[in-house]
């Protein structure tokens, strides 16, 4: 039930399986686009690498990798409130598209990954 988005605490067998096999169908039309986006992005030489960025200070690490369509985060720092929303923000602010995003917490550290179309 914790898995699902917007699912009300208190809600019904029948609401939690239909939500959960909703979303479990959203998940599959992403991995299926992201797929597809992922083929069409393919570098036709096998020699094209993408090119990286690694930063880092006592609060936190950044890595991109930069394809020709695409553009890897990978943000790891302390928890903080409202962090994993500021950093959305950003990317919203410079029109970036999002192609996916995932958070994890753990203990007092924050994960985030985020996947967006090259700009």
């Amino acid at each position: 039930q914790s898995m699902v988005p917007n699912l009300f605490p208190k809600a019904s067998r029948e609401m939690i399986v239909a939500n959960t096999i909703e979303y479990i169908q959203r998940l599959e039309e992403e991995r299926e686009r992201l797929e597809e986006l992922k083929k069409s992005s393919l570098p036709a030489k096998a020699s094209a690498k993408p090119s990286l960025w690694h930063c880092t200070n006592r609060n936190f690490t950044v890595d991109v990798a930069v394809s020709e369509a695409m553009a890897f985060f990978e943000i790891q720092s302390l928890v903080r409130r409202c962090l994993a929303t500021e950093i959305i923000g950003v990317f919203a602010k410079h029109q970036a598209e999002i192609l996916a995003a995932n958070v994890a917490v753990n203990k007092q550290d924050l994960k985030l990954k985020v996947t967006i179309t090259a700009l």
